[in-house]
């Protein structure tokens, strides 16, 4: 039985391509999204976010168990 291939398709841009088009400078998702440097954080979270990296493991999975609780 002989092996089945996919058609051979050519990745050139046709005639009808629009060719190369512009990045938005300001990025974002359709949704009109931005980086985060656009948002605003809590400064309880900012604290937190601050602080994270050293944080005994123990105090880490305490607070996410609390968060978890609150589910």
């Amino acid at each position: 039985m002989p092996e089945r291939q996919a058609p051979r398709v050519e990745l050139e841009p046709s005639s009808n391509s629009p060719g190369k088009t512009p990045v938005s400078e300001t990025g974002g998702a359709e949704s009109g999204a931005v980086g985060a440097e656009n948002t605003a954080i809590d400064p309880d979270l900012a604290q937190v976010i601050e602080a994270w990296d050293s944080l005994p493991p123990a105090i880490r999975e305490a607070i996410l168990a609390m968060l978890r609780a609150a589910e």
